[in-house]
């Protein structure tokens, strides 16, 4: 086998072997949408600037939780322990949601609104979005 057969194998099999990842990264999206067809988007003030943690622990240590009942599990975060719901994305705070779900989240933050999004997790539509000022609670539910 010349170098330039050697050379143009190698190329076919990198190739190959592209095409099957990317077949098995869209069988785990497809995977992923069918278990977690939407996502809740939090921010805290206008942009996400800021860690959506951060309008749950407000003046003086004063802290709220968000309360959140996807699938059939049911857990309350305070502004510590937060990161285990989802993960920070330059959208906001991203926690996937089961077809039915439940969330509660109350803002503590004086200055900054606490924003919640509901989104189609393939399409990315927006099905529910509200805003809520210190004290104010958000609930939605599936």
């Amino acid at each position: 086998m010349s170098s330039e057969q050697a050379i143009q194998l190698r190329k076919r099999q990198e190739e190959k072997a592209a095409e099957q990842r990317k077949k098995q990264e869209a069988r785990e999206r497809a995977e992923y949408e069918r278990q977690y067809p939407y996502e809740a988007v939090i921010t805290c003030g206008r942009t996400p600037g800021l860690a959506a943690w951060q309008c749950f622990l407000g003046p003086n240590e004063l802290t709220t939780e968000l309360e959140l009942t996807n699938g059939n599990e049911y857990h309350m975060y305070q502004f510590s322990d937060m990161k285990n719901a989802g993960k920070e994305t330059p959208d906001g705070f991203v926690i996937p949601l089961r077809r039915h779900f439940s969330l509660k989240a109350q803002n503590a933050m004086n200055f900054y609104l606490l924003n919640v999004s509901i989104r189609n997790t393939k399409t990315q539509e927006i099905l529910f979005r509200k805003s809520a000022a210190q004290f104010r609670v958000i609930y939605v539910r599936h």
